[in-house]
């Protein structure tokens, strides 16, 4: 290895050790999910405005952008941006940073968001919980009954009973979270294991990007993940919910197509 090689190799490897300080203490992926969710379609990294010299070289290193995109995975793009202009007086201005856009990555958490929270609120006992005690129907002491949608056969005739259970299959949450859990379980059943751990991973627990998720679980190519693997499994359970509405609300019809 010549010196230049050396200089070169010791640089890089420097490099990486901030960038991963760096990456970590600004908690930039969680900064990226609050923008987001705000309905902000980019992120900005002020370069030349930092007051640490050694932190605006790092930043404004070519291997900085090379690392993010690394980092944050497909979905993202992520450019240095750097423009001079010229203000009122006449004096030459200058200002760097760099800009986070995201594209699919946004379609999907804007599109199926309503999904995403179905999935991590899964099984939904809480909520259901919430508002059986709400219409004074009581929760057994063994726990949750993931049958609590059925309606038990020898039900008492009492009044306020019947009313409470047509309280209970009238609630149009309650409806909604057991067309959910029902959707959700069979997509479970039907999902390929070790997709099921990278929908999990990046959309339930939040522990990584769907690159990083990829290549944990041992996929070599990274650039197809939302297109083969994320957005289908969203389209499927969406069909999924849209089929068990349609059964209840016209079930006549639905058996027709069945039989057909």
């Amino acid at each position: 290895m010549t010196l230049i090689d050396e200089i070169k190799s010791s640089q890089k490897e420097s490099h990486e050790k901030w960038f991963e300080r760096w990456y970590e203490k600004t908690d930039l992926e969680n900064a990226i999910r609050i923008s987001a969710q705000q309905g902000y379609t980019g992120y900005i990294i002020r370069v030349s405005k930092q007051d640490d010299s050694y932190l605006r070289l790092r930043l404004g290193n070519k291997e900085t952008i090379s690392l993010l995109k690394e980092k944050l995975g497909e979905g993202f793009t992520i450019t240095l941006r750097e423009i001079h202009g010229e203000n009122i007086f006449g004096i030459k201005t200058y200002e760097s940073f760099i800009q986070l856009l995201w594209g699919e990555i946004l379609k999907v958490s804007t599109e199926y968001g309503y999904l995403i929270k179905a999935l991590r609120e899964y099984p939904f006992e809480s909520q259901v919980k919430d508002i059986l005690l709400n219409i004074r129907y009581p929760v057994t002491e063994g726990g949750f009954d993931p049958n609590w949608w059925i309606s038990p056969q020898n039900v008492s005739k009492i009044p306020k009973v019947l009313a409470d259970m047509i309280k209970i299959e009238a609630n149009p949450k309650l409806l909604k979270y057991r067309r959910y859990h029902q959707a959700i379980t069979e997509m479970i059943d039907e999902t390929d294991p070790v997709e099921w751990k990278i929908i999990k991973a990046v959309y339930i627990h939040n522990e990584c990007n769907v690159t990083e998720a990829l290549k944990r679980y041992g996929f070599v190519e990274k650039t197809q993940g939302y297109k083969n693997i994320i957005r289908p499994f969203f389209e499927k359970l969406e069909y999924k919910i849209d089929e068990i509405i349609a059964k209840e609300t016209f079930p006549e019809e639905s058996e027709l197509k069945a039989e057909k």
